[in-house]
């Protein structure tokens, strides 16, 4: 594979499963934390300020995402989902 603006080869790492998805790397921005002060009800809460709050959670997470294990992009999976969905 190259890199944008790289003629430079960057190895890809074995996959443990085949098809299209094994060139693919996975990345998993967790919910959790942020939604954890959320009451069950608002599951079925539709209305734009539940929306904004959950738009500025996202957008939060995001950040803090790419404060840290965003280093992955483009080099290695962020999450091993075998080990993560067994």
């Amino acid at each position: 594979r190259r890199r944008a603006g790289s003629a430079r080869r960057v190895p890809v790492p074995p996959r443990r499963w085949a098809g299209p998805s094994a060139r693919a790397r996975f990345h998993l921005i967790e919910g959790g934390p942020a939604l954890a002060h959320v009451d069950a009800d608002t599951r079925v809460a539709i209305g734009r300020p539940f929306f904004e709050l959950l738009h500025g959670l996202g957008r939060d997470a995001g950040e803090r995402w790419l404060a840290g294990p965003a280093e992955a992009l483009g080099r290695r999976d962020g999450v091993d989902l075998p080990a993560r969905f067994a």
